[in-house]
């Protein structure tokens, strides 16, 4: 059957969940991260697209499409889109090249 792949570059709930009830989709990935390291805290434990990702899962278990979630952070991430997401896979920062 082979595989196609479809992106969508969005910061748009609306124009992902489209693509979700448009049909065809077997699974969906969504990315997130935070923008911090030694030299900046973070304010809060949830990723920069942490919103995104809730609503995002959220529209995907409705469509009844399987979405991981990847995410890259320098630490403890609060997850409340997992339990709508079908896998979390989170990258920990690998060092000081991390990025690079």
């Amino acid at each position: 059957r082979g595989v196609v792949a479809r992106a969508v570059y969005s910061d748009s709930v609306s124009d992902a969940a489209a693509a979700l009830r448009g049909g065809g989709i077997d699974v969906a990935i969504a990315c997130g991260g935070v923008t911090s390291g030694e030299d900046l805290d973070r304010e809060s434990l949830e990723l920069d697209q942490h919103a995104y990702l809730v609503e995002l899962s959220r529209q995907a278990r409705e469509a009844l499409v399987p979405l991981v979630v990847l995410t890259m952070s320098t630490g403890s991430i609060l997850t409340d889109f997992a339990g709508d997401s079908a896998a979390v896979l989170s990258v920990f920062m690998a060092g000081q090249a991390t990025g690079d």
